[in-house]
């Protein structure tokens, strides 16, 4: 409360306790400034991170679109900066295997369903779907290759209802895997929404978007932006498993 500066990868972590500060962050007299580093690009509309919502002192962007569409569209003055991510240092000269790494993000309209309800999900049913599919573990093993499924941070709680039918998918969690590193040793991005592929084009290496389900996604999670997946993503957009 009495820190000088407040920095942090996301909006509401200038504590230990995220929680506590989520709570209290309106009822305290807080001082010192606050800077938002981020931990993704952003590019879709956020209402949250608007500078009503934030009083931030400085927000940090990482590419020009997006440092051109928060300043322009969160309502910010002179507090959006335009310095690139300090992380993506860690990003250059990086030495690839055969390896494909499945990386969705999470879905807002799910974190209040029950564990049946998410089961039975499309979420759960259409990444089973891929994980699982007999085509593409048969093309994996031809080719040497393996798929690795890391599920979205707020998703790895449900890890246990995603399961492979073979060891050349491999479902990775939290505990024992590293994003970055999975990032930066896979040739290959699959992904739906996840602004991990940021990190994967400025590799200049390509992503696949699988959107099963963007109309809802769009309506009920996070509203699009500036970023238009089919003229300005680093791979191909596609709706179904076979394709």
């Amino acid at each position: 409360i009495a820190a000088k500066y407040k920095i942090s990868t996301h909006i509401a972590g200038y504590s230990p306790n995220i929680h506590f500060y989520v709570k209290f962050m309106g009822k305290l007299p807080w001082r010192g400034k606050r800077i938002f580093l981020q931990h993704g690009v952003t590019k879709d509309d956020l209402p949250r991170l608007y500078y009503e919502k934030t009083l931030l002192d400085l927000f940090i962007c990482g590419a020009k679109p997006e440092y051109d569409y928060v300043a322009g569209t969160f309502h910010y003055e002179d507090q959006v900066k335009y310095t690139g991510f300090a992380r993506y240092d860690c990003l250059h000269n990086a030495a690839t295997k055969k390896q494909i790494l499945a990386m969705p993000t999470w879905r807002l309209f799910l974190l209040s369903a029950t564990k049946e309800e998410l089961a039975a999900s499309e979420y759960v049913t259409r990444w089973n779907g891929i994980l699982q599919n007999r085509q593409l573990i048969d093309a994996l093993n031809k080719e040497g290759y393996t798929l690795v499924f890391y599920p979205h941070f707020e998703m790895q709680k449900n890890i246990h209802m995603f399961s492979s039918i073979d060891p050349a998918v491999v479902i990775a969690d939290f505990a024992h895997f590293d994003v970055q590193q999975l990032l930066k040793e896979s040739q290959l991005l699959l992904t739906d929404y996840s602004s991990v592929f940021f990190d994967v084009g400025y590799m200049k290496k390509t992503s696949i978007y699988y959107q099963f389900d963007k109309e809802k996604f769009c309506s009920q999670h996070y509203k699009a932006g500036y970023f238009d997946y089919e003229t300005m993503g680093f791979g191909e957009v596609v709706q179904t498993e076979e394709d």
